[in-house]
């Protein structure tokens, strides 16, 4: 655009009036040349805030030296323009949680209590959804970009990464409804300096997780779930509390290693096929483009991570929408189940288990929805983990983990509706239908456990001086002590030395001994 200087004191007011035409006529022509793709267009021109989106893409339009970035503005963009995230008093309120139950770890039932006499019951009805792009500054968006290409382009590894893993792994400041509030230079400073003033030129992006992740587990995490039903929580608090849930063990990985320009992302298993709840853990990405799992301050890459559990589903949180996400595909011509409402996720079972594809007959008259899920047994409901399209009276599901019960079903405005028997899906693909028959006669079969030994169920936290005791009697009018615990609040990964396997387990396993082969009445 070019540049007039005209002294305004010697123009008449007609005069001015045509220049201010000229000038406005000149902005608007530099506004519609641009060579925006149509994707960004019709997004600047629904958001309310687009000066400042120009602005980003005028800063970085003005040197050629910037194209990489202006390519990055764009990604940025189209990935976040769909993405919000949730604030409100109350929700501030909660959110002070972390803050507080530091300065007394024995008491966190007691504060969370507090805090819901004292602002409320927490409702996320009454929360305000913004717009992570609308609410964006040029500032913040630019900041960003830069700090992201310069820890990028001072890591040793950034040669093994190309500019779409960068995007996609290394370049975005929010992962999910956490308030963005990413200082990603801040990160930087405080964590790249683990790698050494002047890093290896032959490190690469896994062993860094490592050196840095190993710093996180050094310093410590405070496991708590009392809060897993907020949001996100923020990466200033996250990097500065360090307590929360695995999510948040994850989201703390992410804010760190993406600031020293390290590719990771979150995957997760939304419901365990043999337990309740489901898990988070990290991923960094390889030089090969191989997934290397590792949970943020409890184990890094090249340690087995939940090694040998079923998982059935797993799937990956992505910045940028899954054009062929259940999401996306349904829209809203069907209700769709809790995670599986979200578009920003990639099916990677198959990076973990061997998968098999699902081929089912469906029960007729039962559903005319177009969507079919395949659902596991959370010890009291049957959760959906898996989807699939369905061709008249059949459907397939691909990439499903064997050795675990399914249950099909279809979901309707009351609840789950089973489109069918439940099947086995065995570990060589094969599917047995469970098909309960009248005539057959039961089985007896005798069970010795009907729950799965899991470690950090047994976690510890207030057990000085309790005992485990076992009794051939149901009324214990006699019984022997089994256990006794000693020490308060002994966490399940420090048991002494003395104990198999150093782990809670150790204590299970001498009880179960004394069980089978003591006589517990003498």
């Amino acid at each position: 655009m070019k540049k007039f200087k005209v002294p305004m004191g010697v123009i008449s007011g007609s005069s001015r009036l045509f220049l201010l035409v000229c000038f406005c006529l000149v902005v608007f022509s530099s506004c519609k040349d641009r060579k925006l793709p149509n994707n960004i267009k019709n997004i600047i021109n629904s958001q309310a805030n687009k000066s400042v989106i120009l602005q980003v893409i005028d800063h970085y339009s003005e040197d050629s030296a910037d194209s990489l970035k202006l390519r990055a503005t764009y990604f940025l963009i189209s990935a976040l323009h769909n993405r919000t995230y949730l604030t409100g008093h109350n929700l501030e309120a909660f959110q002070k949680y972390p803050e507080l139950v530091l300065r007394d770890l024995d008491h966190g039932e007691f504060i969370m209590s507090s805090l819901s006499k004292i602002y409320g019951e927490y409702h996320g009805d009454s929360l305000i959804r913004k717009s992570v792009l609308q609410e964006a500054t040029a500032d913040q968006l630019i900041g960003n970009i830069d700090q992201a290409f310069f820890a990028w382009e001072q890591a040793p590894w950034h040669l093994d990464y190309n500019f779409d893993e960068f995007c996609q792994y290394i370049l975005p400041y929010t992962i999910d409804r956490e308030i963005p509030s990413y200082n990603r230079k801040a990160v930087y400073e405080q964590f790249v300096k683990l790698l050494g003033k002047k890093p290896d030129p032959k490190m690469d992006a896994v062993s860094a997780t490592k050196i840095i992740n190993d710093e996180l587990i050094r310093n410590g995490w405070v496991l708590s779930n009392r809060a897993s039903f907020l949001p996100n929580f923020s990466a200033e608090s996250l990097v500065k509390n360090r307590i929360g849930t695995c999510r948040d063990m994850g989201d703390l990985a992410i804010f760190v290693m993406r600031a020293v320009g390290i590719p990771v992302a979150t995957d997760f298993v939304p419901q365990w096929p043999y337990r309740s709840i489901g898990h988070n853990w990290n991923v960094v990405i390889d030089k090969r483009g191989i997934s290397q799992p590792f949970l943020g301050a409890e184990d890094s890459p090249g340690t087995p991570h939940k090694a040998g559990t079923k998982k059935g589903k797993v799937y990956r949180q992505t910045i940028t929408q899954n054009q062929n996400s259940l999401a996306v595909l349904a829209g809203k011509s069907e209700p769709i189940p809790g995670f599986l409402s979200d578009p920003n996720l990639i099916d990677v079972t198959d990076v973990y288990a061997r998968t098999f594809t699902v081929s089912l007959h469906l029960q007729k008259g039962l559903s005319t929805n177009k969507f079919v899920y395949l659902c596991v047994f959370n010890n009291k409901d049957w959760i959906p983990i898996a989807w699939a399209r369905r061709n008249g009276d059949k459907v397939e599901f691909a990439k499903m983990e064997g050795g675990i019960v399914y249950l099909p079903a279809f979901l309707d405005k009351k609840g789950f509706i089973p489109a069918g028997h439940p099947l086995e899906l065995d570990e060589n693909g094969f599917v047995n239908t469970l098909n309960p028959k009248e005539t057959e006669v039961t089985e007896m079969v005798r069970c010795n456990r009907v729950y799965p030994i899991v470690p950090e169920m047994f976690a510890m936290d207030e057990v000085k001086g309790a005992v485990i005791e076992g009794s051939n009697n149901s009324d214990f009018s006699s019984s022997k002590v089994l256990y006794r615990f000693i020490s308060r609040g002994l966490p399940f990964e420090k048991l002494p030395s003395a104990f198999p396997k150093k782990t809670i387990l150790g204590i299970i396993d001498i009880c179960l001994q004394k069980i089978n082969h003591a006589n517990l009445q003498k």
